[in-house]
């Protein structure tokens, strides 16, 4: 029978995070303090606090309940930042708080031409991507926390006359932001700006030789200080592949292995030389459960690390992954039935995956 998590579950085991919505969000800052962020709630926006695995949800004091709350966290200055945007139309609101996270305030309201797709928190800088639904030009704003009357910074403005189309991704690259554009089949280009705001670099690489199809999934892959491109070709043989600095090739690097799995985190960094990657394999016909491959030698080639879930349901999937202070969390979405279908009548069996978090020792 899987065990069905709670709130007062070890994160070790699946703290359960669900709070009257069906899609929370839970993100732990580098002060450890973790973050859970629900959206229209019975109460409206909230936002929860708890400083350690086993303290209890606090949530704040929000200057408004109807807006959306986006799943990022500024530490900065003794100050903590959270941020909104309307449930329709544009713009963007960063609220400060003074006191920990009991109370915010709104701090800015910055006005955007396109909705905020995604953020990127690196230290006291915010980048924000905004995507436009149909046609149009996207917006990379580069906000300065430090700063309250300095207006943001659209770094996307340098890609002139090319666009940040709908469906890009901005990525963490260690030493600023970065975006992956596919401009042709088998062809991409990568543009990074430092944290600066300074362009530092717009090529293209292409695909390169090997057994697995461009099927490169632009969220998930690794960007890495100076353009270290890693990411997972997962049709057919699964191949990890990197594009070096400067190189205009995504070469092979290893394979995982014949196991069919079915969804992936990006590859992450706990250590250097070391990548982790979290995802679902099949542990019997109908049910897929959460499993860990980790490298030592950089990608090429991976052992099997324990179970994450294995008591869990039969239907899991990842809905975030982090690695910071060699703890591996993630958000583990977990319907907890015991079979994801019933064979003899199709009829399916599978309720909602409720979200719960994991956090344990990077193996």
């Amino acid at each position: 029978v899987p065990r069905l998590a709670r709130e007062t579950t070890p994160e070790s085991d699946g703290r359960a995070i669900e709070l009257e919505t069906n899609a929370p969000n839970v993100r732990v800052a580098p002060s450890g303090v973790r973050w859970h962020f629900a959206n229209r709630t019975a109460l409206g926006v909230r936002l929860g606090r708890s400083i350690a695995a086993d303290q209890p949800w606090q949530f704040a004091t929000m200057p408004e309940r109807d807006v959306d709350l986006l799943p990022a966290i500024a530490e900065h200055d003794g100050k903590v930042w959270a941020f909104t945007q309307p449930f329709t139309g544009t713009g963007l609101k960063v609220l400060v708080s003074m006191d920990s996270g009991a109370t915010f305030t709104v701090s800015r309201t910055l006005t955007t031409q396109n909705r905020v797709k995604a953020l990127v928190v690196r230290g006291g800088l915010v980048f924000a991507l905004c995507l436009p639904t149909s046609g149009g030009q996207g917006e990379l704003l580069r906000i300065d926390l430090s700063n309250s009357t300095a207006a943001p910074t659209d770094l996307a403005t340098a890609l002139l006359p090319l666009r940040l189309p709908d469906g890009v991704h901005v990525h963490d690259a260690g030493d600023g932001v970065a975006v992956l554009l596919r401009t042709a089949a088998r062809s991409w280009r990568i543009v990074r700006w430092s944290d600066a705001g300074s362009l530092v670099e717009n090529a293209t690489f292409q695909h390169g030789a090997g057994t697995a199809p461009d099927d490169l999934d632009d969220t998930k892959v690794l960007i890495e200080a100076g353009g270290v491109v890693t990411g997972l070709a997962a049709s057919g043989r699964p191949e990890i592949r990197r594009r070096d600095p400067g190189s205009a090739t995504f070469r092979l690097v290893g394979t995982l292995g014949d196991d069919a799995f079915g969804s992936s985190s990006a590859p992450l960094r706990p250590a250097p030389g070391k990548l982790l990657i979290p995802l679902t394999v099949r542990t019997l016909r109908d049910c897929w459960q959460l499993a860990l491959r980790i490298s030592d030698d950089d990608g090429a080639t991976w052992r099997t690390g324990p179970g994450v879930r294995s008591g869990g349901g039969c239907a899991q999937s990842i809905t975030h992954a982090s690695v910071q202070s060699g703890m591996l969390t993630l958000q583990v979405g977990d319907n907890e039935s015991f079979r994801g279908f019933q064979e003899a009548d199709a009829v399916s069996a599978a309720p909602r995956q409720r979200q719960l978090l994991q956090r344990v020792a990077v193996p």
